[in-house]
């Protein structure tokens, strides 16, 4: 079975950080991971950020964006994000109650409706909407 993944579960990949065992655990067992180009730029903005705020230093920046890429193009199926995504995840802002959705969060949502896959994430509220969806969620702690 296919299952999308969200930044949340990519970024600890990278980086050596509290999630970084588990999330190497969750894509080392599903046999097809999807993400869509949002993720592409939201990874992006994740290592910026990491390194604006001297999380990281340049070179290990440059080498987790690498390593991204090499795993993007041997092991992920990147999908379009379409119109009614957008649509949809404007929808999912306005319609989930508290905590709600984050507007990334809600995109990574539609697209996995769309898809009809189940999700991966670390996110809490982001699990909680797909409960409230009916989209699979495997929230990993």
């Amino acid at each position: 079975m296919a299952a999308y993944f969200d930044t949340s579960v990519l970024v600890p990949l990278f980086f050596n950080e509290a999630g970084t065992a588990r999330a190497r655990v969750e894509i080392a067992r599903e046999a097809s991971v999807w993400i869509s180009y949002w993720t592409l730029a939201e990874f992006s903005s994740a290592v910026a950020f990491k390194l604006r705020s001297a999380q990281v230093d340049a070179p290990t920046a440059a080498t987790a964006r690498v390593l991204f890429e090499k795993l993007v193009a041997s092991r992920l199926t990147v999908v379009d994000v379409l119109r009614e995504d957008l649509v949809n995840a404007a929808h999912l802002c306005q319609t989930t109650p508290a905590p709600g959705l984050r507007t990334p969060d809600a995109l990574h949502l539609a697209i996995a409706q769309r898809l009809r896959y189940s999700m991966v994430t670390f996110d809490q509220a982001l699990a909680s909407a797909c409960g409230l969806y009916g989209v699979a969620c495997r929230s990993i702690h």
